[in-house]
Protein backbone atom coordinates (compact mmCIF):
# COMPACT_ATOMS: atom_id res chain seq x y z
CA UNK A 1 0.00 0.00 0.00
CA UNK A 2 1.67 3.15 -0.65
CA UNK A 3 1.34 5.29 2.35
CA UNK A 4 3.16 8.08 3.60
CA UNK A 5 4.39 11.07 6.59
CA UNK A 6 2.92 10.44 10.04
CA UNK A 7 2.69 12.90 12.19
CA UNK A 8 2.46 12.81 15.44
CA UNK A 9 2.83 15.50 18.40
CA UNK A 10 1.29 17.78 20.22
CA UNK A 11 -1.42 20.14 18.56
CA UNK A 12 -1.02 24.06 19.03
CA UNK A 13 -4.56 24.97 20.42
CA UNK A 14 -5.28 21.74 21.69
CA UNK A 15 -4.80 20.24 25.18
CA UNK A 16 -5.47 16.76 26.22
CA UNK A 17 -8.62 16.15 28.22
CA UNK A 18 -8.21 14.97 31.63
CA UNK A 19 -7.33 11.28 31.82
CA UNK A 20 -6.04 11.60 28.36
CA UNK A 21 -2.84 11.36 26.21
CA UNK A 22 -1.03 13.82 24.09
CA UNK A 23 -3.02 14.63 20.99
CA UNK A 24 -2.82 12.69 18.29
CA UNK A 25 -2.42 14.27 14.62
CA UNK A 26 -1.91 11.63 11.53
CA UNK A 27 -1.02 12.90 8.35
CA UNK A 28 -0.81 9.77 5.57
CA UNK A 29 -1.25 9.59 1.58
CA UNK A 30 -3.57 6.51 0.25
CA UNK A 31 -3.17 5.65 -3.69
CA UNK A 32 -6.28 3.24 -4.50
CA UNK A 33 -4.48 2.71 -8.29
CA UNK A 34 -1.08 1.26 -7.04
CA UNK A 35 -3.01 -1.13 -4.63
CA UNK A 36 -5.04 -1.93 -7.41
CA UNK A 37 -3.51 -1.90 -10.91
CA UNK A 38 -5.77 -4.27 -12.01
CA UNK A 39 -8.84 -1.53 -11.71
CA UNK A 40 -6.42 0.87 -13.15
CA UNK A 41 -6.37 -0.91 -16.32
CA UNK A 42 -10.40 -1.11 -16.43
CA UNK A 43 -10.97 2.81 -15.48
CA UNK A 44 -8.15 3.32 -18.36
CA UNK A 45 -10.18 1.29 -21.07
CA UNK A 46 -13.87 2.60 -20.05
CA UNK A 47 -12.06 5.91 -20.84
CA UNK A 48 -10.69 5.10 -23.46
CA UNK A 49 -13.87 3.31 -24.86
CA UNK A 50 -15.81 6.46 -23.82
CA UNK A 51 -13.47 8.43 -26.56
CA UNK A 52 -13.86 5.63 -29.26
CA UNK A 53 -17.79 5.62 -28.72
CA UNK A 54 -17.90 9.38 -28.80
CA UNK A 55 -15.92 10.26 -32.06
CA UNK A 56 -16.80 7.21 -33.93
CA UNK A 57 -20.44 6.24 -33.12
CA UNK A 58 -21.58 9.79 -32.31
CA UNK A 59 -19.05 11.44 -34.60
CA UNK A 60 -18.56 13.85 -32.55
CA UNK A 61 -14.85 15.21 -31.58
CA UNK A 62 -16.03 16.75 -28.04
CA UNK A 63 -17.86 13.90 -27.27
CA UNK A 64 -14.28 12.07 -27.68
CA UNK A 65 -12.81 14.50 -25.05
CA UNK A 66 -15.48 15.01 -23.18
CA UNK A 67 -16.52 11.11 -22.46
CA UNK A 68 -13.61 10.21 -21.19
CA UNK A 69 -13.22 13.54 -19.08
CA UNK A 70 -16.32 12.37 -17.08
CA UNK A 71 -14.94 8.84 -16.71
CA UNK A 72 -12.01 9.53 -15.32
CA UNK A 73 -13.50 12.66 -13.17
CA UNK A 74 -16.13 10.49 -11.54
CA UNK A 75 -12.80 7.94 -10.99
CA UNK A 76 -10.07 10.82 -9.42
CA UNK A 77 -10.39 9.35 -5.73
CA UNK A 78 -9.06 5.94 -7.33
CA UNK A 79 -7.10 7.68 -9.88
CA UNK A 80 -5.19 10.21 -7.65
CA UNK A 81 -3.27 9.80 -4.09
CA UNK A 82 -5.87 10.28 -1.30
CA UNK A 83 -4.22 12.41 1.14
CA UNK A 84 -5.46 12.46 4.93
CA UNK A 85 -5.15 14.68 7.73
CA UNK A 86 -6.77 13.60 11.75
CA UNK A 87 -5.70 16.53 13.99
CA UNK A 88 -8.03 18.59 16.42
CA UNK A 89 -9.61 20.34 13.84
CA UNK A 90 -11.83 17.12 12.72
CA UNK A 91 -10.58 14.63 9.59
CA UNK A 92 -10.09 16.01 5.64
CA UNK A 93 -9.84 14.02 2.43
CA UNK A 94 -7.76 15.58 -0.62
CA UNK A 95 -7.50 14.24 -4.05
CA UNK A 96 -6.74 16.25 -6.71
CA UNK A 97 -8.95 19.67 -6.57
CA UNK A 98 -11.21 17.79 -4.31
CA UNK A 99 -11.92 18.60 -0.66
CA UNK A 100 -13.71 16.76 2.11
CA UNK A 101 -13.51 17.83 6.23
CA UNK A 102 -15.62 16.70 8.84
CA UNK A 103 -15.18 18.50 12.14
CA UNK A 104 -15.54 16.03 15.14
CA UNK A 105 -18.60 18.73 16.42
CA UNK A 106 -20.35 17.52 13.67
CA UNK A 107 -19.56 13.19 13.79
CA UNK A 108 -22.80 11.44 15.43
CA UNK A 109 -21.59 8.25 14.66
CA UNK A 110 -18.64 6.34 13.51
CA UNK A 111 -18.44 3.01 11.91
CA UNK A 112 -15.34 0.78 11.35
CA UNK A 113 -14.86 -1.93 8.62
CA UNK A 114 -11.86 -4.10 7.33
CA UNK A 115 -10.51 -0.63 5.01
CA UNK A 116 -11.55 2.23 7.22
CA UNK A 117 -13.75 4.24 9.24
CA UNK A 118 -16.89 6.66 7.71
CA UNK A 119 -17.38 9.36 9.77
CA UNK A 120 -21.11 10.37 9.57
CA UNK A 121 -22.70 13.33 10.77
CA UNK A 122 -26.07 11.34 10.46
CA UNK A 123 -27.21 9.56 13.90
CA UNK A 124 -28.92 6.69 12.74
CA UNK A 125 -27.71 4.74 8.69
CA UNK A 126 -29.70 6.33 6.15
CA UNK A 127 -29.51 6.49 2.09
CA UNK A 128 -27.88 10.16 2.65
CA UNK A 129 -24.76 8.40 4.18
CA UNK A 130 -22.79 7.92 1.33
CA UNK A 131 -22.88 11.32 0.46
CA UNK A 132 -22.47 12.33 4.04
CA UNK A 133 -19.24 12.26 6.04
CA UNK A 134 -16.02 11.47 5.78
CA UNK A 135 -14.74 7.86 4.74
CA UNK A 136 -10.80 7.36 5.89
CA UNK A 137 -9.14 4.42 4.66
CA UNK A 138 -6.53 2.99 6.72
CA UNK A 139 -3.81 2.14 4.35
CA UNK A 140 -0.81 0.02 6.70
CA UNK A 141 -2.11 2.46 9.63
CA UNK A 142 -4.82 1.01 10.88
CA UNK A 143 -4.28 0.94 14.73
CA UNK A 144 -3.01 4.62 14.55
CA UNK A 145 -5.93 5.63 12.47
CA UNK A 146 -8.34 3.76 15.06
CA UNK A 147 -6.99 5.44 18.04
CA UNK A 148 -7.10 9.09 16.77
CA UNK A 149 -10.54 8.88 15.66
CA UNK A 150 -11.53 7.25 18.77
CA UNK A 151 -9.28 9.66 20.58
CA UNK A 152 -10.54 13.02 18.88
CA UNK A 153 -14.20 12.00 18.64
CA UNK A 154 -14.33 10.63 22.02
CA UNK A 155 -16.31 7.50 20.70
CA UNK A 156 -15.02 4.48 22.16
CA UNK A 157 -18.52 2.72 21.62
CA UNK A 158 -18.27 2.62 18.03
CA UNK A 159 -19.92 0.79 15.05
CA UNK A 160 -17.88 -2.06 13.90
CA UNK A 161 -18.47 -3.21 10.60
Amino acid sequence: MAVSEEIVGQADDAAPAEGRKEPIILEWTVSLARQQPEKLWTVLAAAGLAGFVGYFIAGSIALAFVGPMVILGATSDFLLPIRYRIDEKGATARWGINVVHIAWRDVRRTRFDEQGVKLSPLERPSRMEAFRGVYVRYGDRKQEVEAAVRYWSGDDDSTVG
